[in-house]
């Protein structure tokens, strides 16, 4: 009964399976072939770093400008709804305004009784569009209840948000501010 599944067979050096890296004695990489690997991760991850680091400076100014848009919104929407200063006895201001220069933005009433002020992250600062170049701070008066807006300077076009190397403008119109 040879052949069969229970009988037993000597095991010799020959049956055994025979691997190139045995024969040959090579039994590792070459120092040559480390620094190769070593020199694509390096491009590799120096390139990645790049890409990231371009891309955080584009969210730091894409989130100033939503920033600022959405604080002279809020403002105008202080104004339209009659926003209450001083608690429960307070009264409704006559204006609200909205001011901002560099990494500020301010917003406060006419008389004096709400004061908020935010400061825009990431090395982002914003000023206003006079003929196309930024001009120095920007501001806007909102009276109240009709929330008719009187930007200063009047030649003002809107706020640019700048920093790393790129812009976002906020486009100022009598019924909101959108980042463009």
């Amino acid at each position: 009964m040879t052949g069969n599944l229970f009988s037993k067979k000597k095991v010799t050096h020959e049956d055994e399976p025979v691997y190139d890296a045995v024969i040959s004695g090579r039994q590792g990489f070459t120092i040559l072939e480390l620094i190769v690997i070593i020199a694509v991760v390096t491009i590799i991850t120096a390139m990645s770093w790049s890409a990231l680091s371009g891309m955080k400076n584009r969210a730091s100014i894409n989130n100033a400008c939503g920033q600022v848009s959405a604080m002279i919104n809020k403002t105008r929407n202080y104004a339209l709804s009659g926003k209450m200063v001083g608690g429960a006895g307070g009264s409704v201001p006559s204006s609200f305004s909205v001011a901002v220069n560099g990494s500020v933005i301010q917003i406060s009433s006419n008389p004096v009784g709400l004061s908020e002020s935010f400061a825009i992250s990431g090395g982002v600062n914003c000023f206003s569009i006079v003929g196309g170049v930024p001009a120095g701070p920007w501001s806007s008066v909102y009276s109240t209840p009709n929330a008719v807006g009187a930007i200063s300077p009047a030649s003002a076009t809107g706020v640019r948000c700048l920093g790393h190397g790129g812009s976002r403008d906020v486009e100022v119109t009598p019924y909101q501010a959108i980042c463009k």
